[in-house]
Formats: structure tokens, C-alpha cells, sequence
């Protein structure tokens, strides 16, 4: 940001919350982690007088509207829902894959009992498990 802010174009690295700011090819360059030769191909682009400037100018422009109140919703609304995702799926061992079938099977068994017991249509009771009928 301190560099938009400055007028520089930046060559960032797409992960984390780098995508969020910079606009690839736009406002500066978007490179995958560990590709050297995109951030040698975004410097030889950047040797350019004439873009590196048009560049900078748009990095400037899309740095003013990152004031601190802005960056804390970003932060607070977009940034920490990916957080939560990341830390669910590494934690719950990616509830939902294929993996999880028995986790499924017993949540729809205990549904099934809840649904007998509160004795909705189509559900039986069983002492030992409901199940659909």
C-alpha cells in the first residue's frame, strides 16, 4: 500500500490478502508463489518509462481509497471469513470430503432419532435408532 500510495506500481505475490489489493496487470502485477520467472517478466514490463507510470498513477488513484476504515472492513469482513474457513476445514479435517462419510451417517442417524421422537410423518420410533421408513 505504501508504495500505491506513492505512486510505484507493485509486483505482489497472489496469496493472502495481497489479491485484495492490487488489481493484476492494472494497478500493479499479481505473480503465483515461487514463480521466479513472472516476477523477472513483471520487472522487464515495469522497465517501460511510459507504463511503468500510466501504472502508478492507477496504483496511486487505488491506494486513496484504502484509508484506515476501509482496510479494518476488509480485514474484519473478508479476511477473517477466509481465516474461519481455513482454520474449519484443517481443524474438522475437511468436514463435508469423502472422508467424512461416517461423520454424515451418523449425523443423519441422530436426526432421524430426533425426528422419530418428535414423531414427524415418515419417521418411525426405535428405541435403538430411528430411521426413515
Amino acid at each position: 500500500m505504501e508504495s500505491m500510495a506513492s505512486g510505484v506500481p507493485v509486483v505482489g505475490c497472489a496469496a493472502g490478502g495481497i489479491p485484495d489489493l492490487i488489481r493484476d496487470e492494472d494497478t500493479g502485477f499479481l505473480v503465483q508463489p515461487g514463480d521466479i520467472d513472472g516476477y523477472v517478466n513483471c520487472a522487464k514490463k515495469l522497465m517501460d518509462t511510459k507504463f511503468r507510470q500510466e501504472m502508478g498513477v492507477r496504483a496511486r488513484t487505488e491506494a486513496e481509497k484504502w484509508g484506515w476504515e476501509a482496510a479494518t472492513s476488509v480485514l474484519r469482513n473478508v479476511q477473517y471469513e477466509k481465516a474461519l474457513i481455513n482454520f474449519h476445514s484443517r481443524a474438522f479435517g475437511g468436514f463435508g470430503s469423502s472422508k467424512t462419510k461416517s461423520v454424515w451417517k451418523l449425523l443423519r442417524m441422530r436426526i432421524a432419532r430426533v425426528l422419530g421422537r418428535l414423531r414427524i410423518p415418515g419417521f418411525r420410533r426405535n428405541t435403538d435408532v430411528a430411521s426413515p421408513i
